[in-house]
Parts: C-alpha cells; structure tokens; sequence
C-alpha cells in the first residue's frame, strides 16, 4: 500500500499514459524511481529488482564486478539510465555472451515528448530472450519489454561485431547508418559519435 501510495505521488505529474508505462517499467517498488533515492534505496533496488531475470544473472554481475568495477557501480548504484548506449557496449565486451539491441521506444515522459519526437531511440542487453533495461535497471523477458515501449526494432549486434572495437570506434562506425534510419522513422535520437 505504502509502495502505490509513493507511486502516485512520484508520477502525478505525468499524463495518464506515461503514469501507467512507468508503473509497468517499475512495479509497485517504484518509490526507488526519482532524484531523491539514497544511495541504500538505489541497492537495496539493485539486490531485490535489478539481478531478477535471466538476461543478467548473478554469476553475470559477479563477472562485471570484477572485470569491470566502474562498470558494476554504474549498474548497482542506478547511475546508468541516460547510458544506454556505453553501458549495453560494456555490458557485452565484458560478458562476450547475449547481444544488444536498438530499439525506438515510444516516448512516455513529458521531457521527451518535448522534443516533438514520437519515439526516442534506446539500446538494451538481450541474453536468452530476456532483456536488462538501462533506463529502469530491470529485467524482462524481451517480448515484454518490446510490448511496453511499444518499441521499433533497429539491430542488434553480439560480442563478434564488437570485439576488435572500443566503443567510439563502433559508435563512429554505426552512426550514418543510425541517423538515416531514425530520421525515417521519426526517431529521436543522440549517438555520441
């Protein structure tokens, strides 16, 4: 009751659709949502919603942390939504396992909207026909998360087209290819290359 109560306080201020697909994304613990979560809120979310799913498992996250710590914290401390691109790359050089996947997500939250885009692009890692999203830092089974963004599919990429590449190297090489096809399809999107 406490968690729906936190819920509708925090997404008030959004429209009713964007109310109801944040409360998809984050379930009734969506009062770790927000600027105002404490560094114990956000992994106490890490140990009880992030590591839930099959796209990253805990033997996964034991790997990130010790290959990669800044890495780790990213995802362990909620630091990653805005990352998607970088952190889904490091993400599978880290693991060489799973793939990630761009996506045009329809844009729910009044921000994006402002950008007259009906459409955001967003990348996620995918393993096993689960998906980790960055931007709420769960997990889903693929086909869910597809039907709650109501998501365009761009391409997807595994660990060999990746791995002889630093990350600006494949996001330079990437990049005409990504613009072309999200200026057909109305997508907004900010490819750091």
């Amino acid at each position: 009751m406490l968690s729906i109560l936190l819920r509708n306080t925090l997404f008030r201020n959004y429209p009713a659709e964007a109310q109801a697909t944040l409360t998809k994304l984050y379930g009734d613990r969506a009062f770790f949502y927000g600027k105002k979560s404490t560094y114990f809120s956000k992994k106490l979310y890490f140990f009880l919603e992030t590591r839930r799913g099959n796209a990253l498992k805990i033997r996964d996250f034991k790997k990130i942390k010790r290959k990669d710590e800044v890495l780790y914290d990213f995802i362990s401390t909620g630091k990653c939504a805005g990352f998607c691109y970088s952190i889904c790359y490091d993400i599978l050089k880290t693991l060489r396992k799973g793939k990630i996947k761009y996506i045009a997500i329809k844009n729910v939250l009044p921000s994006l909207e402002d950008r007259n885009y009906p459409y955001t692009m967003h990348v996620i890692y995918v393993n096993e026909n689960w998906a980790f999203d960055t931007f709420c830092q769960r997990q889903f089974k693929l086909k869910e998360l597809l039907e709650i963004y109501e998501a365009k599919e761009y391409k997807e990429f595994s660990f060999s087209d990746i791995s002889d590449k630093t990350y600006e190297e494949f996001a330079k090489e990437q990049a005409l290819a990504l613009r072309k096809w999200c200026k057909k399809n109305n997508v907004y999107q900010m490819f750091d290359a």
